[in-house]
């Protein structure tokens, strides 16, 4: 006597339920525009993640206090069915891609200091009106 698989035993009324949700899931809008890319990120390789949404990346926040070496930038405008938002992405020897908003003080800071060479950041936070801000302050050697 054979046994069918679990998910064969099932009666088909359940199987048709299932079915039928899976055929009414609505597709979400999730479009991706790279504005500008530079050293390690600027590849067809994440540009094509990015488009996908496949960039697995830590938020700055979770890096707060550490010391960072960033390979390379990339920043991306992000539109959803919910709202159109600013991303910046930084490729780190240390942690790999990090992300924080775009335009905001830790964007900000880092990008100053890089278009001066410095490649090595503690990230720091800093009390703000709004609440805490992260800064990238250069590791002199």
């Amino acid at each position: 006597m054979s046994r069918k698989p679990h998910w064969q035993a099932k009666k088909n009324n359940e199987k048709k339920e299932i079915k039928t949700m899976a055929t009414q899931k609505k597709t979400k809008k999730y479009v991706v525009t790279i504005n500008e890319v530079s050293g390690t990120l600027d590849n067809d390789l994440f540009k094509k993640m990015a488009s996908k949404g496949d960039i697995t990346s830590v938020s700055v926040t979770e890096v707060v206090e550490l010391v960072i070496t960033v390979t390379g930038t990339a920043n991306a405008t992000i539109e959803t069915d919910e709202k159109t938002f600013e991303m910046s992405y930084f490729n780190t020897e240390e942690y790999g891609i990090i992300h924080c908003g775009g335009g905001t003080l830790f964007d900000e800071t880092l990008s100053d200091y890089m278009a001066d060479g410095v490649t090595k950041f503690r990230v720091n936070s800093v009390k703000c009106k709004m609440g805490t801000g992260y800064k990238a302050v250069p590791v002199l050697e």
